[in-house]
């Protein structure tokens, strides 16, 4: 820290302890009563006026050259061996000494008026140029030597005599209020020897020119006169007078014209800095010429300008505005002597700064750096360049002037780069961070198999493995295949998706972009197969197979066939996959069971083989049958060959009016019911080969016809699944022909077979009718039916965690438990909906980086099951920027914001740098703001940290002509190490007030205008001045 400011505030106590490069420190306006400044041997600048301090220590404050500490309650100031105080301003205060001046050569400014300072000894301090010590108890005020003294402002003390002996440059004296007996003005150069004259005691001698008869007060008395030789020092005359003259009581007395001989000059040489001014001394010889009046010209009036002085023979000389040498020339205007001091001008450095603050470079690398040195036409633009660590990097003078080359060395870390200007010892810093690059990349493993839904680590190792940027890029060339993400430093998880197939995971290094890359094999496993669950060939025949194995999309759907009894059934796959061939192999009936395994985890599905002999044929005995109506009769069928498999026959009669047929308890014996009188043929038909054979049938008699029919119960009340009988009644009893049918007008509801026999099915209303063989006489029965209720057991989703990033959206699935359950209603919930949350389908969205508990809830018994979702940040990469402005004209002195847009609008880095091509004419800041410094044109670019997209926009800075306005009204103004300079000894303005703001519209100064030179420090920053109506910005820099 080399600088603070707490000044304004409400500070009562303030501690400065390890501050050791503290050079500016304005802590005034406060309410401080003591100051503790040990240890701060570089402090130049110590503001501190306007507390309450009863003291202030000062020792070891070699370095102090500006010191205010007016308005506090000191009562005593040690200013003793501060050497390189330039002003000091400690005025109402309680002062009664300020120590031992002696030394203090370069103090120019002495403020101390209203304290109770006894003595003061301003001996030998040379540059002194003002001194206000009026309303103090002073007697002894000594001035030897103070050749420079322009100003002495010391009325209201106890002085009884002023010895203004040698003070050469004096121009103003206020003594006024002191018990004065005597003075002394300097007698000290002989002009003319008069003879002895008689005055009185008491008479008043005056020295006037012939020119300008205004009296000059030399003596008071006779003992003051000097009887012997009187010795003028006309300094008060005009400078074309030839001749003084002396008066007194008793007449005047002219002395005569001495002519030039010659000129000399003092210095010969003189050096200065823009804008300073310092004085040149001519004596003209011989001492007693009579008209000693001299002009003064300089050669060149850009580089330094000379006006005469106050005091006779001297000069002032300013520096111009402009570096360079001029010859000052001094000519008599008797004779036209001339004598010549030659003026070199130098424009001081004022800073310096570089071109970047930060830099990084790998090992080995090189880079370059660029310095400006403030202000742009300062005469000494030379540099040093210095490395915090040299074992990181190393820092050489480049090939232009100003520049330099950044070397690299072997070790990762951060050195400071100082730019140091030969004038005045300023410094800018750069920080180079040293990294190690990137040279490659490995993973491992490079290839690996899952299974759909399964996970896996994988691990990248950046090498070198002392890299400095060890940041990884993770990306799948297939995501519905396997997805993956960074888990941790070097390692990421993929999983499997539910697609099989390959991807290749690729690892990106950030630093070189080097890549590696694993080859992911995603399978479906097989979770089971299905097969026929029977089939019936003949013996001697084939047939074909066909093996479905789950799910549809398995990856592998090999299987492998085989038969329990391969005596009886062989099998073999077919040419399709997955189907098979069985054949009966034997020449008898028997069953084989055929069994299919698949490769990927041995599933197994079976079918049962029967292999059958065929029917060839059937006979019927008795080939003929009488009855009498209302009998019955058996006939018997006969199948070939008598193993054949399949005995099943079914029979008919092809006049049900005279005789009805009835399967018997064995299909192959047939009941023969007589109805009516006549013939009617009875036939047996076989399943297998529909072989027949006929029984011709005669029937004689009469039949008793059906009255009615009825059936118990005529209703029922059933649950789903379950069963009841119903009983049909035949009128009358002895009826010859009691055959019945049974129906159902409503069989989705409920079902009736033959025998009467009712099954409920579903919910709802069927009625159940039964009908007569014989006049088709019916009756009914209404079947209501309840749904039966499955209860809900649980709940189950399809995955219990999911990995997916911001945007994306996933399916999950709920199976509510047994599959056959009721009510398979669940409401669907997230934990934590601003990082996913969940439809009333299941579908999951992602909205931010975090992790989410999805929920799903049955209704019935509020069964749950969670699938824990992580989520993560998805990147969105940068692909340009743009400015608000493409070109812009402002003011020197101004500032204007500029606005950058990271394109995307959502791009995920949206860092960007900021740099002026042309820092002397327009800086920028870390926020784009502008601001102008000198008229030219200057290049604004913006440029993104991910991708180095650029974009610029043309800066104008214009002249705001206010400077050249004041220097027309004859006022100049620089500024220097933080002070502002206003020059008004050629001031035409009849308004001089001064004002000063800074650029938030505060008045931070405000004050009639001196008649010859305002100096106000203050801090860095542009402030607007203000001087009569004349208004103008200036920049302040330490």
């Amino acid at each position: 820290l080399y600088q603070l400011q707490c000044y304004s505030n409400q500070l009562t106590s303030l501690n400065l302890t390890n501050l050791p490069n503290l050079q500016y420190l304005y802590c005034y306006s406060n309410y401080l009563t003591s100051l503790n400044l040990t240890g701060l041997t570089k402090l130049r600048y110590l503001y501190c006026y306007s507390n309450q301090l009863t003291s202030l220590d000062l020792t070891g404050l070699t370095e102090l050259y500006y010191l205010q500490c007016y308005s506090n309650q000191l009562t005593s100031l040690n200013l003793t061996g501060l050497t390189k105080l330039y002003s000091v301003y400690c005025y109402n205060n309680q002062i009664t000494t300020l120590g031992n001046l002696t030394g203090l050569t370069a103090l120019y400014y002495l403020y101390c008026y209203n304290n109770r300072i006894t003595s003061l000894d301003l001996t030998g301090l040379t540059s002194l140029r003002y001194v206000r010590c009026y309303s103090n108890q002073i007697s002894s005020l000594t001035l030897t030597g103070l050749t420079n003294l322009l100003e002495l402002h010391c009325g209201d003390n106890q002085i009884t005599g002023f010895d203004f002996t040698g003070l050469s440059a004096l121009k103003t004296v206020e003594c006024y209020g002191n018990p004065c007996t005597r003075t002394t003005y300097g007698i000290d150069t002989t002009y003319c020897n008069l003879p002895l004259k008689s005055t009185s005691d008491n008479a008043i001698i005056y020295v006037t020119t012939l020119s300008t008869p205004e009296p000059f007060v030399l003596a008071t008395n006779r003992g003051n006169a000097n009887d012997n030789n009187w010795k003028v020092y006309g300094r008060r005359g005009s400078s074309t007078a030839s001749a003084y003259e002396i008066t007194n009581t008793t007449g005047s007395y002219v002395c005569g014209t001495i002519l030039v001989t010659d000129v000399t000059l003092f210095p010969k040489t003189l050096n200065l800095v823009v804008g300073e001014s310092d004085s040149v001394f001519a004596t003209v010889i011989p001492a007693n010429a009579a008209n000693k009046a001299i002009s003064w010209s300089s050669s060149d009036t850009n580089v330094a300008r000379v006006v005469a002085g106050e005091a006779e023979g001297s000069a002032v000389v300013t520096a111009g505005s402009r570096d360079g040498t001029a010859i000052v020339t001094v000519t008599t205007e008797d004779g036209g002597y001339t004598a010549t001091c030659i003026v070199t001008v130098r424009i001081p450095v004022t800073g310096v700064r570089l071109d970047r603050s930060a830099l990084t470079i790998s090992t080995g690398e090189s880079a370059s750096l660029k310095s400006t040195v403030l202000p742009v036409n300062a005469t000494n633009k030379s540099v040093t360049w210095s490395s915090s660590d040299t074992r990181l990097a190393t820092v050489a003078a480049g090939p232009t002037a100003g520049s330099a080359v950044v070397t690299a060395g072997d070790t990762a870390g951060t050195s400071i780069i100082t730019v140091t200007t030969v004038d005045g010892s300023f410094t800018a810093t750069c920080l180079v961070t040293v990294t190690i690059p990137v040279t490659g990349v490995a993973l491992l493993p490079t290839t690996l198999s899952l299974l759909a839904g399964e996970t896996a680590n994988i691990m990248a190792t950046v090498l070198p493995v002392n890299a400095t940027n060890q940041s990884l890029i993770w990306s799948s060339s297939d995501s519905s295949v396997a997805l993956v993400a960074a888990d941790g430093a070097g390692s990421a998880v993929v999983t499997a998706g539910y697609v099989d197939g390959t991807a290749t995971i690729m690892v990106t290094t950030v630093d070189g972009s080097f890549t590696a890359s694993c080859v992911v094999t995603v399978t479906i496993p097989v979770t089971g197969v299905t097969l026929n669950k029977k089939l019936t060939i003949n013996v001697g025949e084939s047939a074909s197979l066909t093996a479905t194995v789950l799910p549809v999309d398995a990856s592998n759907k090999a299987v492998t066939w085989s038969s329990s009894d391969p005596s009886v059934v062989k099998v073999v796959a077919g040419d399709v996959a997955g189907s098979a061939v069985v054949t009966a192999v034997s020449d008898i009936a028997g069953k084989a069971t055929i069994t299919v395994t698949t490769e990927d985890g041995n599933f197994t599905a079976s079918c049962v083989v029967t292999v059958t002999i065929p029917v060839s044929g059937v006979t019927l005995s008795p080939p003929s049958l009488s009855l009498v109506a209302g009998e019955t009769g058996n006939i018997s069928a006969a199948l070939l060959p008598v193993d054949a498999t399949n005995k099943i026959v079914t029979w008919s009669s092809d006049n049900p009016a005279v005789a009805r047929v009835t399967v018997a308890h064995v299909s192959d014996v047939c009941i023969v019911r007589a109805i009516n009188a006549g013939t009617a043929t009875i036939t047996v038909t076989t399943e297998e080969g529909s072989y027949t054979a006929t029984c011709l049938v005669t029937v004689t008699g009469e039949a008793i016809p059906v009255s009615s029919v009825s059936v118990s119960p005529s209703s029922l009340f059933l649950k789903a699944g379950e069963s009841r009988n119903i009983i049909a009644t035949i009128l009358p009893a002895d009826a010859t022909d009691k055959a019945v049918t049974w129906s159902s007008d409503n069989p989705d509801v409920a079902t009736v077979n033959n025998a009467g026999k009712v099954t409920a099915l579903s919910a709802g209303i069927a009625t159940i009718t039964v009908t007569t063989e014989d006049g088709n006489k019916t009756a009914t029965c209404v079947v209501t039916v309840e749904e039966s209720t499955v209860a809900v057991t649980g709940v189950i989703l399809d995955k219990e965690r999911l990995t997916i990033k911001k945007g994306e959206s996933f399916s999950l699935t709920a199976t509510v438990l047994p599959a056959d359950a009721t009510n398979k209603a669940v409401t669907w919930s997230s934990d934590n909906p601003d990082v996913a949350t969940v439809d009333n389908a299941g579908e999951v969205t992602a909205l931010s980086a975090g992790t989410a508990t999805i929920t799903v809830t049955t209704e019935e018994g509020n069964f749950t099951a969670s699938c824990v979702v992580t989520v993560e940040e998805s990147t969105v990469l940068v692909t340009g920027v743009t400015l608000d402005k493409e070109r812009l004209t402002i003011k020197k002195g101004e500032s204007f914001s500029l606005t950058a847009t990271v394109l995307p609008a959502d791009a995920t880095n949206k860092a960007v740098t900021w740099s002026s091509d042309d820092p002397d004419v327009a800086t920028v800041d870390n926020v784009g703001k502008v601001t102008a410094l000198a008229v030219g044109k200057a290049t604004i670019t913006v440029t993104t940290e991910e991708g180095s997209f650029t974009a610029t926009c043309a800066v104008t800075v214009e002249d705001d002509g206010s400077i050249e306005e004041l220097i027309s009204s004859g006022i100049n103004v620089w500024t220097f190490d933080g002070v502002l300079h206003i020059d008004f000894k050629e001031s035409i303005l009849s308004d001089k007030v001064v004002s000063i703001f800074d650029m938030s519209g505060k008045l931070v100064y405000t004050n009639n205008a001196p008649s010859d030179e305002l100096q106000i420090h203050l801090p860095s920053g542009v402030y607007i001045v203000k001087v009569g109506d004349i208004a103008f910005k200036v920049l302040i820099t330490q």
